[in-house]
Protein backbone atom coordinates (compact mmCIF):
# COMPACT_ATOMS: atom_id res chain seq x y z
CA UNK A 1 0.00 0.00 0.00
CA UNK A 2 2.79 2.46 0.64
CA UNK A 3 4.43 1.81 -2.56
CA UNK A 4 1.32 2.51 -4.12
CA UNK A 5 0.30 5.70 -2.68
CA UNK A 6 4.21 6.86 -3.54
CA UNK A 7 4.06 5.96 -7.33
CA UNK A 8 0.59 7.49 -7.29
CA UNK A 9 2.30 10.71 -5.85
CA UNK A 10 5.33 10.22 -7.80
CA UNK A 11 3.02 10.33 -11.07
CA UNK A 12 1.22 13.18 -10.02
CA UNK A 13 3.95 15.11 -9.89
CA UNK A 14 5.84 14.20 -13.16
CA UNK A 15 2.58 14.73 -15.03
CA UNK A 16 1.92 18.46 -13.22
CA UNK A 17 5.59 19.18 -14.49
CA UNK A 18 4.77 17.91 -17.79
CA UNK A 19 1.74 19.97 -18.07
CA UNK A 20 3.35 23.02 -17.63
CA UNK A 21 3.76 25.07 -21.24
CA UNK A 22 7.00 26.37 -21.91
CA UNK A 23 7.86 29.99 -22.62
CA UNK A 24 9.53 31.54 -25.63
CA UNK A 25 11.39 34.54 -25.31
CA UNK A 26 9.48 37.82 -27.18
CA UNK A 27 11.33 40.82 -28.26
CA UNK A 28 11.65 43.75 -25.93
CA UNK A 29 10.00 46.80 -27.23
CA UNK A 30 11.32 50.62 -26.39
CA UNK A 31 8.84 53.31 -26.27
CA UNK A 32 10.08 55.92 -28.06
CA UNK A 33 11.65 59.02 -26.70
CA UNK A 34 9.57 62.38 -27.05
CA UNK A 35 11.85 65.76 -26.54
CA UNK A 36 11.00 69.38 -27.39
CA UNK A 37 13.81 71.59 -28.05
CA UNK A 38 12.67 74.74 -28.10
CA UNK A 39 15.45 78.07 -28.64
CA UNK A 40 16.29 80.75 -30.39
CA UNK A 41 18.88 80.94 -33.70
CA UNK A 42 20.51 84.29 -35.02
CA UNK A 43 20.39 85.33 -38.54
CA UNK A 44 22.31 82.18 -40.52
CA UNK A 45 22.80 80.81 -36.86
CA UNK A 46 22.79 77.22 -35.30
CA UNK A 47 21.62 76.00 -32.61
CA UNK A 48 21.89 72.25 -31.39
CA UNK A 49 21.11 69.12 -28.84
CA UNK A 50 22.19 65.99 -28.27
CA UNK A 51 19.94 62.91 -27.56
CA UNK A 52 21.34 59.05 -27.24
CA UNK A 53 19.13 56.91 -28.91
CA UNK A 54 18.84 53.50 -26.77
CA UNK A 55 18.43 50.99 -29.36
CA UNK A 56 17.71 50.47 -33.06
CA UNK A 57 14.85 52.70 -34.51
CA UNK A 58 13.38 55.43 -36.07
CA UNK A 59 14.55 59.80 -35.20
CA UNK A 60 11.59 62.03 -36.15
CA UNK A 61 12.29 65.57 -36.38
CA UNK A 62 9.11 67.96 -36.49
CA UNK A 63 9.54 71.59 -36.64
CA UNK A 64 6.42 72.75 -35.23
CA UNK A 65 6.47 76.48 -34.51
CA UNK A 66 8.91 79.62 -35.52
CA UNK A 67 8.34 82.94 -34.47
CA UNK A 68 8.08 84.84 -36.95
CA UNK A 69 5.37 81.93 -38.43
CA UNK A 70 6.03 80.37 -42.00
CA UNK A 71 9.84 80.74 -41.92
CA UNK A 72 11.94 78.42 -44.14
CA UNK A 73 13.81 76.85 -41.47
CA UNK A 74 17.14 74.09 -41.82
CA UNK A 75 16.86 70.97 -39.63
CA UNK A 76 19.25 68.38 -39.41
CA UNK A 77 20.23 64.90 -37.67
CA UNK A 78 23.71 63.85 -37.50
CA UNK A 79 26.31 63.11 -34.74
CA UNK A 80 28.27 65.60 -31.94
CA UNK A 81 30.96 67.28 -33.16
CA UNK A 82 34.36 65.84 -31.00
CA UNK A 83 34.77 69.46 -30.03
CA UNK A 84 31.36 69.33 -28.49
CA UNK A 85 30.56 72.43 -30.34
CA UNK A 86 27.86 71.83 -32.78
CA UNK A 87 26.64 68.96 -34.67
CA UNK A 88 27.67 67.48 -38.31
CA UNK A 89 24.86 66.82 -39.93
CA UNK A 90 24.12 63.69 -41.97
CA UNK A 91 20.89 64.62 -43.44
CA UNK A 92 18.90 67.93 -43.34
CA UNK A 93 16.13 69.41 -44.88
CA UNK A 94 14.25 73.24 -45.29
CA UNK A 95 11.18 72.93 -43.27
CA UNK A 96 8.30 75.08 -42.67
CA UNK A 97 6.74 74.44 -38.99
CA UNK A 98 3.96 71.93 -39.04
CA UNK A 99 2.58 68.48 -37.79
CA UNK A 100 3.92 65.78 -39.60
CA UNK A 101 7.79 64.74 -39.44
CA UNK A 102 9.85 66.65 -41.65
CA UNK A 103 12.80 64.45 -41.48
CA UNK A 104 12.73 60.66 -40.33
CA UNK A 105 15.68 58.10 -40.39
CA UNK A 106 16.85 55.21 -38.82
CA UNK A 107 19.44 55.04 -36.17
CA UNK A 108 21.17 52.50 -34.56
CA UNK A 109 22.03 52.93 -30.55
CA UNK A 110 24.42 55.87 -29.51
CA UNK A 111 24.70 59.41 -29.63
CA UNK A 112 23.05 62.21 -31.96
CA UNK A 113 22.08 65.34 -32.51
CA UNK A 114 19.27 67.83 -33.96
CA UNK A 115 20.51 71.24 -35.12
CA UNK A 116 18.53 74.21 -36.58
CA UNK A 117 20.18 76.60 -38.46
CA UNK A 118 18.34 79.81 -40.04
CA UNK A 119 19.30 80.94 -43.70
CA UNK A 120 19.59 84.44 -43.46
CA UNK A 121 15.49 85.17 -44.22
CA UNK A 122 15.21 86.84 -40.54
CA UNK A 123 16.79 90.06 -39.64
CA UNK A 124 17.44 89.32 -36.04
CA UNK A 125 16.60 86.32 -34.00
CA UNK A 126 14.20 83.36 -34.89
CA UNK A 127 12.14 81.31 -32.15
CA UNK A 128 11.69 77.80 -32.92
CA UNK A 129 10.28 74.44 -31.37
CA UNK A 130 11.12 71.27 -32.34
CA UNK A 131 9.34 67.92 -31.29
CA UNK A 132 12.20 64.48 -31.72
CA UNK A 133 10.74 61.58 -30.86
CA UNK A 134 13.91 58.55 -30.82
CA UNK A 135 14.13 55.15 -29.75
Amino acid sequence: MHRLLMCSVLLSLAAAACSETPTTPTDVVIPPHTVVFASEVPSLGTASRSLTAGATGMVEVTLTATTPAGVRVGVGVGIPRSTASGCLLSQSVFAVAGTAPQLSLPVDAGEYCVQVFEAGTVERQLAFSVTIRHP
